[in-house]
């Protein structure tokens, strides 16, 4: 089930007209509604999801949850920054954190890119996230 406007879809999610536990319930500000766009965010969240063993709902709540899952919430903003040039304020919307919530988020994840291992994971995650990407745009007939 899809929503385009953000609120009525989290006002579903939490009085229980939209099962929670129903994998494909995301909430997606109107302005992203654009064809592909949707796609991007939620092909990032799957990604970011099945590499860390995360449920992908876990990763859009807006609770801070354990560690692992807050973890992989901030890979998810880094990468729909960097990889896919989301604003800070966009993915904010996205996630329902404030902008400096995320560029902190993009920070701490940048940081940790020093360590080999967490870079390498990163590197792959990128490559996905921009091959993902690619062949939604050839898809709709956008070359790149």
């Amino acid at each position: 089930m899809e929503f385009t406007n953000v609120e009525a879809c989290y006002k579903s999610l939490q009085t229980g007209a939209v099962n929670k536990n129903q994998k494909n319930a995301y909430c997606v500000p109107e302005k992203k509604t654009q064809k592909g766009t949707r796609l991007l965010i939620k092909a990032t969240v799957q990604v970011v999801s099945v590499a860390f063993e995360i449920d992908p709902q876990t990763i859009m709540r807006p609770e801070r949850g354990l560690a692992k899952v807050a973890r992989a919430r901030q890979i998810s903003c880094y990468l729909l920054h960097t990889s896919l040039s989301f604003s800070l304020v966009e993915i904010g919307e996205i996630f329902r954190k404030d902008r400096t919530t995320i560029g902190h988020a993009c920070r701490l994840v940048e940081d940790l890119r020093d360590e080999p291992a967490f870079d390498d994971r990163i590197t792959e995650l990128e490559k996905t996230i921009r091959l993902i990407r690619d062949l939604a745009d050839v898809g709709l007939g956008r070359e790149r």
